[in-house]
């Protein structure tokens, strides 16, 4: 999963963009991954914000969806330590139930820099609608 040249250098380099998912429960890792898989991403998963922020620096996504409330490190200093270090990747912050403490983690999740917070559960299509609209903005601020 890397974003290099094919071997076959005359098909020049994959435009499938790479999308880290980060999220402690397996279950929804899975289901968002292949989801993702089949609309033609590439995914990379991580089970922690640790993880996660590893992840991040070995595979350069072009965005990254992540779990707010998670063991060892949160969604939220995971989307603070990454606007921190590159302002040309996507970010969707997910959170689960509509409750408003979590309506609350979503909207601190854009403050600091997400480009969209869903509440778990969420349609598959919201969720990749709300992806395709985070890496548009940033290739269009990109360049």
């Amino acid at each position: 999963m890397s974003n290099s040249m094919l071997a076959d250098g005359d098909r020049g380099p994959d435009p499938s963009p790479t999308v880290l998912v980060i999220d402690d429960h397996e279950g929804v890792r899975d289901s968002i991954a292949a989801v993702l898989e089949a609309d033609g991403f590439r995914v990379v998963v991580a089970a922690d914000g640790d993880q996660g922020l590893s992840a991040f620096h070995a595979a350069r996504p072009d965005a990254v969806i992540t779990d707010i409330v998670m063991p060892v490190k949160d969604g939220i200093e995971v989307i603070r330590e990454i606007r921190r270090e590159r302002q040309d990747v996507g970010i969707v912050a997910i959170t689960g139930g509509p409750c408003s403490g979590n309506a609350t983690l979503r909207t601190i999740a854009v403050e600091v820099g997400a480009d969209a917070g869903l509440l778990k559960p969420f349609d598959p299509e919201h969720l990749v609608d709300a992806l395709r609209a985070a890496l548009q903005r940033h290739r269009a601020g990109a360049k």
